[in-house]
């Protein structure tokens, strides 16, 4: 077996391919070159312009945290409300009510069971609006599986429409 052709910059090499006569061998390297060269002219531009944009990027200063300087009165009362609220709904967080009943109203972060999976109100849930259905304010939350029992939500029976 002859010595093996290979090229520097990828690596390939004719060793397995023996029967490659010589003419084809220099056709394929001048070939690769000519490509590589395309390539070269193609991807340059692009390469100073990242090369442009990574030293704008490190010139740039580190960006500074917010602060509060320049809220005035009322951005501070608001900013007061929203922390109270934000409290609020931690310290409460999911409250589980039991089974989804027609006839009342849930508020933001009560949990039901309705056709055997568990529901949460993103938002205020008026009597009547039932998980599940398009345009309500519930999230499915647990979702049931295969062996869920039927849910009674409507007092008459073990099935849901």
């Amino acid at each position: 077996m002859s010595a093996p052709d290979a090229d520097n910059d990828t690596g390939f090499s004719f060793d397995r391919f023996e029967a490659v006569p010589a003419n084809i061998r220099r056709r394929i390297h001048q070939e690769r070159e000519v490509i590589a060269d395309a390539m070269s002219q193609v991807l340059r531009p692009h390469l100073e312009r990242i090369s442009q944009l990574e030293k704008r990027l490190d010139a740039m200063p580190e960006p500074t945290p917010p602060t509060l300087k320049g809220l005035d009165s009322a951005g501070l009362g608001r900013l007061a409300t929203l922390e109270h609220r934000f409290a609020e709904l931690e310290r409460r967080g999911v409250e589980y009510c039991g089974v989804w009943r027609a006839d009342k109203s849930y508020r933001i972060g009560q949990m039901v069971t309705c056709r055997g999976s568990g529901w949460v109100a993103r938002e205020p849930c008026d009597a009547g609006e039932k998980p599940g259905t398009e345009g309500s304010g519930w999230t499915l939350a647990i979702k049931s599986g295969r062996d869920a029992k039927p849910c009674r939500c409507n007092r008459g029976g073990n099935t849901h429409e």
